[in-house]
Parts: C-alpha cells; structure tokens; sequence
C-alpha cells in the first residue's frame, strides 16, 4: 500500500480507563446561567456573533461533573458546568478562567475525559454532526476515518460523504470561492495540521479574543455532504475542530452561513442518555508504539513492521489502516498480546494501495472493544 516516498510518524497513545459516578440527567431549559462568570462569558460574545453559545432557554441547567482536578464549594474532585446548544461552559475550580471542552475529540474516540489525565473509554457516538436528529448523515465517530494531519496544499474542498455508502470520498473540488483553502493550521506537536476554506477563515478570525482557544486546532478535512435539515436534503460542508465544529451551508441567509453545530446539545446526548462504559479487557495504556517501515522504492513495495509495548497483557489487538482514497480497512484476524505485554505483526503493502494519498493513518485497536488504543500517522513526502 506504501510508495515513493519516505515517512514520517506522529503516535498519539491512550491513558488507562477509570470508572465514575455521573452528574443525574438535567432538566432541559435553562432558567439562570450556573454562576456569573459563566454569565459574564455567555453576555461577552453573544450579542457580537449569534448562536455562538446558544440561548439560555435552550440550554441545559448548570450542574456538577466528576473531575479529578476540580473544587466546586469546597469539595474536590467535582466541578461547575452548563451545557449551551454550541458548547460547554466548564470551571474547574474558582481560580481557573471559564474553558470550552475537547467535545469533538471525546465525541469522536469514546474517551470521556474525567481529569487532566483521567478518561473513562465509552463507545464513539455514533451522533449525527449536521441536520435533523437520528436522520442519515456523517457522525462524530465517522471522523475517524479523516487523516488528522494533511500536507499544506492549494485548491479548494474536494472531499465529501457519501451517506448510502457512508463513506469518504474523493470530489471534484469546489468552485464556490467560499470553500477556496487560504491557511493551514496546525498544533506545535505535530499531531494536527489541515488546510481551511476561506468561509470558515473569515469566520475564525472574526471571534473575540482569538479562535484558538473556542475551537482547539482543526483534527479533519473539510467535507461537503448531504444532511436533513427540517426534512429537507441541504448541502453543508463541515470541518471538525478540537472543541467545536464548523458548518457551513451556502443556501442559508449570508449571515447564517457559517455556524456552529449543535455539539453541546449533542455531547450532553452522548454522556448521559447515549453512551456506556466499554467492558475492555485490554485496558492498560500502551508505554509506547514503535513503527518501523521498510520500502523498495523501485518496486514501489512496503514492509510495515509494527511493535508495541507495555499493553496489557494476554489481551489482543487489531491492525486499521485508515486513507483519503482507500477509506478504511480492518484487520479481521486478531494479533494476541503476549505475557509481557507486547507485540509484532507485520503488513505487506502493495502498490495499488495509496496510489493517490499522502498519509496514512495506521490504528491500533482493542480487539475486543474496537477502541483506539494508539494511532500513527504516516505522511508521505
């Protein structure tokens, strides 16, 4: 599947799972804000962009959430939340400024994060990102199967979802001029880079007091698609974010064409009335991913030998292979995890395979759960 091109790997590993108590299920209509600075934040931004929390009638009241890190009214270990139609208001302890969470990545991985280093592993939410509620379209587990890390390149949107088959696929790219790229944006690590139409650009840098700290950095492509919206079949394009998710639906009044998607509304959905703690086996965190790659450029052939260590052990793991072009692929056969708590499988990748790509993404799943339990992203350059 590999060719031409050397590689350069990004791993991403996962903590260890704990298991908590929830906050029970809130009444939905909001009838005061939580506290005053969450008021103070709500009164700051909304009359400047509308809908960038959402209304307080259609908010959820405020409420406490187990939090390792957290002090609400002196007691440890809980913290003071509000859940808005467009996010989450979060306070971990009086000290600390209002935060947004990392809604999209705990959406879209299952990871229900519980402390500054604490998750408890549920499964993915299988939530629709855009149009009506439960009807056909891109969910936030479909966003696994975007590469997280994309060269820097020119053009315009040329992904979309195909709801039948549900999946990504190459499209023709775009000539609306709206959906023209004018920056890549990435994280100092590494582990996110992706290009940005000048729609959701624009709409970026028109946030107060910086975007970075509302959206997180961009964890996918843009893509165009085909969602219900009040029953009707809409074109939307969507670009996912740490924190947030962007919308973008050309036949909407101008002001309204870039929007934030329902995420609070749909988290609040995932965490309490959707979503389970998984009965993984293997649970432990791997120490470590190393991936080594052999390539014979001449016959445009790969060897791909991957090792892990510090798993738990006598468990199993499963080999993903995730791509623009080829979309994704799992491995059916089970890798067993040895005594000591590691691994080694090696993949055959033949030139058919990411002719047109240049990255991959390489997952390593539970293969009891599915759960992602490290990810390297392969870019070839």
């Amino acid at each position: 599947m590999i060719s031409r091109r050397k590689f350069i790997f990004f791993s991403t590993l996962v903590m260890g799972l704990i298991l908590v108590l929830l906050a029970p299920f809130a009444a939905l209509g909001a009838d005061q804000f939580a506290s005053p600075a969450f008021e103070q934040q709500w009164n700051s931004v909304e009359g400047t962009i509308p809908n960038f929390w959402g209304p307080l009638k259609t908010a959820r009241q405020g409420q406490t959430e187990q939090y390792v890190e957290g002090v609400y009214n002196g007691e440890s270990g809980k913290r003071l939340v509000q859940y808005f139609d467009k996010a989450r208001m979060e306070q971990t302890n009086p000290q600390r400024a209002v935060t947004n969470g990392l809604l999209t990545v705990e959406l879209k991985t299952g990871r229900l994060q519980l402390g500054d280093s604490s998750f408890e592993q549920r499964d993915q939410a299988f939530i629709e990102i855009a149009g009506d509620q439960d009807a056909p379209g891109p969910t936030y587990a479909t966003l696994n199967a975007l590469v997280e890390r994309v060269p820097q390149r020119s053009g315009a949107v040329d992904r979309g979802y195909d709801v039948p088959s549900k999946t990504f696929v190459n499209v023709p790219p775009a000539t609306d001029p709206e959906l023209a790229f004018v920056t890549y944006q990435g994280d100092p690590g590494g582990r996110f880079g992706q290009n940005i139409p000048k729609a959701f650009w624009d709409y970026l840098n028109a946030i107060p007091g910086g975007w970075l700290p509302t959206m997180g950095y961009p964890i996918g492509e843009a893509f165009g698609t085909q969602v219900q919206v009040n029953g009707q079949s809409t074109f939307v394009v969507v670009q996912a974010f740490e924190r947030r998710v962007l919308t973008y639906t050309p036949a909407n009044p101008t002001r309204f064409r870039v929007e934030f998607g329902n995420i609070g509304r749909h988290y609040y959905r995932w965490r309490y009335e959707r979503s389970r703690p998984t009965t993984a086996t293997t649970t432990a965190a791997p120490s470590g991913a190393k991936v080594t790659v052999t390539a014979n450029p001449a016959s445009k052939t790969a060897t791909v030998t991957i090792s892990g260590t510090g798993f738990a052990a006598n468990g199993a793991i499963l080999l993903q292979f995730s791509s623009q072009h080829e979309g994704t692929t799992t491995a059916v056969t089970p890798t067993p995890v040895s005594g000591a708590g590691t691994f080694t499988l090696v993949e055959h990748l033949g030139q058919e395979d990411f002719t047109f790509d240049t990255s991959l993404t390489v997952n390593i799943l539970d293969a009891t759960t599915k759960a992602v339990l490290a990810s390297v992203i392969v870019m070839l350059t």
